[in-house]
């Protein structure tokens, strides 16, 4: 009678340990799924962030030069120091994404892809340029030359085609994150199920040893 005690509570204590197993794997599952779906949420954000930025640096610069075609023509008498706000806006968001920083909250880190690079750095080196033009124009500097609103025309045209690459760039860059993370989490899925099978067979089967010794105990 003793040995057949001592036998029931081995095999109450190996079926305790296999359902502690069991429910282990189980935390682990949602644990892991809810890791992953959080990471699927802020995978591409900041590249998300960065094209936002793009976009807003390309409404200030169209303020801006909107703003100076009014000076230009006489139809509005503007504060130089707001039209220039627009571009120094536009500078400042470039600014941050070639160099990394704050924007709207959250952290953005430094842009490593070098087709982007180029195009921000021959934006900043343009933007200057630009703000030269605009000053003249606005009468703060002197030396307006002949034909300088061609010259402003097609730097501007330059600046937007430089734009419209980086965005180009960025969503390629969304695209192949987003395949990255779904081909990874199907293979993390398919993982998961497979070990989870696993335990659940050998759960199924050590619950029926358990059940077929208690019986014949």
């Amino acid at each position: 009678m003793p040995q057949a005690l001592n036998s029931q509570e081995n095999l109450k204590h190996s079926f305790s340990l296999t359902s502690l197993l069991g429910i282990g794997l189980f935390i682990l599952i949602i644990s892991s799924l809810a890791y992953m779906a959080n990471t699927s949420l802020n995978a591409p954000v900041h590249i998300l962030s960065l094209e936002n930025m793009t976009f807003e640096a390309e409404t200030e610069l169209t303020l801006y030069q909107l703003s100076l075609q009014k000076i230009i023509i006489g139809e509005q008498a503007l504060q130089p120091e707001r039209i220039d706000e627009h571009l120094q806006r536009a500078r400042q968001l470039f600014s941050i994404m070639l160099a990394g920083g704050q924007y709207r909250g959250k952290k953005i880190p430094e842009i490593t892809d070098p087709n982007i690079l180029i195009n921000l750095q021959d934006i900043q080196h343009n933007l200057l340029t630009l703000n030269v033009l605009g000053d003249q124009w606005m009468g703060l500097t002197l030396g307006v030359n002949r034909d300088q609103d061609i010259k402003f025309d097609s730097l501007y045209d330059e600046i937007s085609a430089d734009i419209t690459q980086i965005q180009v760039n960025l969503s390629k860059d969304i695209s192949e994150q987003i395949q990255a993370f779904e081909q990874s989490l199907y293979r993390f899925t398919g993982g998961i199920l497979f070990c989870a099978s696993v335990v659940l067979a050998f759960f199924y089967a050590s619950n029926r040893r358990f059940y077929q010794a208690s019986q014949r105990l």
